[in-house]
């Protein structure tokens, strides 16, 4: 963990004073759901205008009752509504032209809208077996070609993976994937990233099993009913998927089971799963479908009707789940909607460290920098110092540069330090003795400015700040203190609230949930000005950071009984807002540290 400036934390608290930096690389991403296939439809069926056309009015109401499906036969297509590209002019939504030539301003629309959106890759649609069309795999090569020379023209381009049916994975790495640069295709553990419903022979892969409508946890999801259940990977969510409207089975089925979009509340709905939960992946479902077909072949069991159209995924505006803007009708309101709600994702990005106090294992997940070790979400392990005796703390305890792990001994006063020599690997070497004791609670800053990770320890039975400033690495020179407020209800927090330089100090009270500020005032001395209120209980642990690089100091709580971290940003002179959840192992066997958002990770 490289960064520029001391920083600190403690058992119960985190301060990062510094100034900003260069933003490190974000490991939340966003895929949207994208298919190629208008070539292959307007090919065999012609123009949009000769194609399935719903009796209207449209009877979706129960009990059913046949309906004539003259203007709508069996296997035929449907247009829900039309893009608002080319006017809504359906006929040149192509992405090679009548005359073989690219239609780069489709591509081109496409990607500039979805970058700036947002979205990180695309999920190209390959699930029904396509790649035994021709048609199908002319228009991805012709999209594909474009967006590589997007990219090397330096314009902004999601990058792209696939959505592949079945067991023909090496036939999609063969088609797609040789003839093009490995920056084209977003990776995942060192290998390209595949979504399959069968991840067998998909050794060139990093390949998600994927479904849809199962309720299931089991597997990443393209689509669910609201509350959508995640993936979770190595103890923490990996994936949760995403739509504008939903169903248990066909869109338009009388059922009732269908839920439109509802004017953006079911977007709402679904996304305040991704902010209850924050996974590594969010999956959109979907860009630019625009059409479904009638899967009704005349013969269904009830309650089906034997003549009635019925259309998988897309009906009308309000039963549809695309986001590209369409012609007429909601025009760019759910891609405005989509565009604010990406950035409401990835506008936090904390670094977590847990210890857990049984093994002495730290578990580290990182959304922001870390390194995605062989598709472990962001999440590694190191083994070191069991035992409830001891309290963990990180910082740059030897001014290299990076981030060192270390814990106190509360039985003998020992600290024990263990230097990082590469990411995640750390050794133990050296030592520092001070103050023998479980009444003090651990602090770690740079409490007189000059740079270097200093060490503290709060005596909560005198309300006692102790301050060792750093005089070299791992070595301590302990002749300040600072008294407020005794009483081991009181939880130490560090950060520089004020916005000048130096570190302030505060102690949340699990009594009634108030947060304390005292401001720094002048070396080692402190006034006792602000009070902020958020959650009573000593299940509670605070820790501070900046979750949003804005160098604004923010807040945090993990709740020891349920694992759930929740976050709020800095809104002003201690106030906080914009709440959000992230969902790690829970139990008090755990103690939650901080790490600084790094340009040059661990």
């Amino acid at each position: 963990m490289r960064f520029p400036h001391a920083f600190a934390l403690t058992v119960s608290s985190l301060i990062l004073a510094s100034p900003a930096y260069a933003a490190p690389t974000q490991n939340k991403f966003v895929t949207i759901l994208y298919e190629t296939w208008a070539d292959y439809w307007l090919s065999i069926f012609g123009p949009a205008n000769t194609w399935c056309r719903l009796p209207a009015p449209y009877d979706a109401s129960c009990p059913v009752a046949d309906q004539s499906v003259a203007e709508c036969p069996y296997t035929s297509f449907h247009w829900w509504g039309a893009p608002a590209l080319f006017n809504g002019d359906i006929n040149q939504y192509r992405f090679r032209k009548a005359d073989g030539t690219a239609n780069n301003a489709l591509i081109d629309n496409h990607a500039s809208l979805l970058a700036a959106a947002g979205i990180d890759f695309i999920t190209i649609d390959y699930s029904n077996s396509n790649l035994v069309d021709s048609r199908f795999n002319n228009a991805t090569l012709t999209l594909l070609t474009r967006f590589r020379d997007r990219m090397a023209a330096g314009q902004a381009t999601p990058k792209v993976a696939f959505f592949n049916s079945g067991s023909s994975h090496s036939t999609l790495y063969n088609t797609f994937y040789t003839a093009f640069p490995a920056s084209l295709f977003f990776h995942v553990g060192g290998k390209p990233l595949l979504m399959s419903n069968d991840c067998t022979g998909a050794p060139q892969f990093t390949c998600k099993p994927i479904a849809g409508l199962q309720n299931s946890t089991a597997t990443w999801s393209f689509k669910e009913r609201t509350p959508q259940p995640y993936y979770s990977s190595n103890g923490w969510p990996e994936e949760i998927s995403v739509v504008p409207a939903t169903q248990a089975d066909y869109i338009n089925s009388c059922l009732g089971n269908a839920l439109g979009r509802r004017g953006g509340a079911t977007l709402n709905e679904q996304w305040s799963s991704v902010t209850g939960t924050n996974p590594t992946y969010v999956f959109v479902t979907g860009w630019n479908e625009w059409g479904s077909q009638n899967v009704n072949p005349g013969n269904l069991s009830s309650p089906y009707p034997r003549l009635r159209p019925l259309l998988t995924d897309e009906w009308n505006p309000e039963f549809s789940s695309d986001f590209e803007p369409m012609s007429g009708g909601h025009g760019t309101f759910y891609y405005d909607q989509l565009k604010a709600k990406v950035a409401q994702y990835k506008r936090n990005a904390p670094n977590f460290v847990l210890r857990s106090i049984s093994s002495g294992n730290w578990l580290f997940k990182y959304y922001a920098g870390g390194n995605d070790l062989g598709g472990s979400n962001f999440t590694t392990t190191f083994p070191w110092a069991a035992g409830s005796q001891y309290q963990p703390i990180t910082g740059d305890f030897d001014n290299d540069g990076y981030s060192d792990i270390a814990v106190r001994d509360v039985l003998n006063g020992v600290w024990h330090f263990a230097r990082r020599i590469s990411p995640y690997v750390y050794s133990h070497t050296v030592s520092f003795t001070w103050a023998a004791g479980a009444q003090f609670q651990p602090l770690v800053a740079d409490f007189d400015n000059d740079g270097r990770t200093d060490i503290g320890l709060r005596d909560t039975t005198t309300g006692a700040w102790h301050f060792a400033r750093q005089v070299g690495p791992y070595t301590y020179a302990h002749n300040n203190s600072f008294t407020w407020a005794a009483g081991g209800n009181y939880q130490p927090f560090i950060g520089d609230f004020d916005q000048n330089g130096r570190t302030d100090i505060g102690l949340r009270d699990t009594a009634n949930g108030v947060w304390y500020l005292a401001h720094w005032v002048a070396p080692y001395a402190y006034s006792n000005a602000l009070t902020f209120s958020w959650a009573s209980g000593s299940n509670y642990q605070p820790i501070t950071g900046d979750w949003d690089g804005d160098s604004r100091q923010d807040i945090g709580l993990r709740d020891s009984t349920t694992g759930n971290i929740f976050l709020l940003n800095n809104s002003g002179t201690f106030s906080f807002g914009n709440q959000e959840t992230y969902r790690g192992p829970s139990g008090g066997d755990y103690q939650l540290l901080i790490a600084p958002n790094s340009p040059n990770g661990p």
